[in-house]
């Protein structure tokens, strides 16, 4: 298997080290990722995915596609409204754990309304 996280970073002009200080880590973890001695936690997965803006498919060699998946959000007649657009638009980059954090605060907004 091709190793994903060496081609992305170097694509990316970065050493083992940089690419370590960037994600948090170390670079013998990096080094340990990239000659497949170490497997890719699920977290440290969507962290890499993130970084490189990848989808975890791709890091794991599922697809030869790097591109996330969109997904396209409509209203029944099929419009988005430009603050739903920009609403959107602000997620971008955000992680797994932050969107949680916006969906939870959505949830109380709506309990707000029908209390």
């Amino acid at each position: 298997m091709k190793n994903r996280v060496k081609e992305l970073r170097l694509s990316k002009k970065l050493t083992q080290q940089e690419l370590a200080d960037k994600l948090h880590t170390t670079k013998a973890n990096i080094c340990m990722i990239e000659n497949n001695k170490r497997n890719l936690t699920a977290s440290s997965l969507v962290d890499f995915a993130n970084f490189f803006e990848v989808s975890t498919d791709y890091l794991l060699g599922k697809t030869d596609n790097p591109k996330l998946q969109t997904i396209t959000v409509a209203d029944a007649d099929g419009s988005i409204t430009e603050v739903q657009h920009e609403l959107l638009d602000a997620t971008k980059g955000l992680t797994v754990e932050d969107m949680q954090e916006i969906f939870n605060y959505v949830d109380y907004l709506k309990s707000k309304k029908r209390g």
